[in-house]
């Protein structure tokens, strides 16, 4: 039977011979993923896009090398990451916080204009606080967190251990308890 793994193998032997056409199903085989994967660590779809685009872009340029790769899936989502987190800093610097993705909960039907604006200044706090986050440290609580992934998911798809996972999630939760307990304080000066 013709795997998902032997379909991967043809596909890089294709490319590895300049094929374009393989490549070009290489791209939309696993574009929407790291697409969102990318998403995840940067908050921005237009970075995101760039940083996945110079994945493949790399891919393309070192196609020679593709024989190394043992598995195609890891090994791009390390690209993606690594790539990711180079340009984190850059995206932290130039990121504002886009209202309509921080309101967190439903508003209420009975809420009140006020409460309104309270909320959503709220969702921006969280907002913020959670982009304050180191890289690694951000990925994992939006993994948990936004996306529900359960820890040993996460675990696997970071190539790292569960415990690491614990701890991250510990440090995180801490942290964002800090930035909101020092953001209550000053609002209500």
């Amino acid at each position: 039977m013709y795997g998902e793994s032997d379909k991967i193998a043809s596909l890089i032997e294709q490319i590895v011979n300049h094929d374009q056409m393989a490549f070009k199903r290489l791209y939309m085989l696993y574009y929407t993923r790291l697409f969102q994967f990318a998403l995840h660590i940067l908050g921005s779809a237009e970075v995101s896009e760039e940083v996945v685009s110079d994945v493949f872009l790399k891919v393309w340029k070192n196609r020679a090398r593709l024989h190394e790769v043992i598995k195609m899936e890891p090994y791009l989502y390390i690209m993606v990451r690594n790539e990711a987190i180079d340009r984190f800093a850059e995206v932290k610097r130039s990121s504002c916080v886009e209202i309509a993705k921080v309101s967190m909960l439903p508003a209420p039907e009975s809420e009140t204009p006020e409460q309104r604006v309270i909320r959503t200044e709220q969702g921006v706090q969280i907002a913020i606080a959670i982009n304050t986050l180191p890289p690694q440290c951000r990925l994992i609580f939006k993994l948990a967190k936004e996306d529900g992934m359960k820890y040993k998911e996460i675990a696997n798809l970071l190539n790292i251990s569960v415990r690491t996972i614990d701890a991250q999630m510990a440090i995180a939760i801490k942290k964002l308890t800090a930035i909101l307990r020092v953001c209550d304080i000053c609002d209500s000066n």
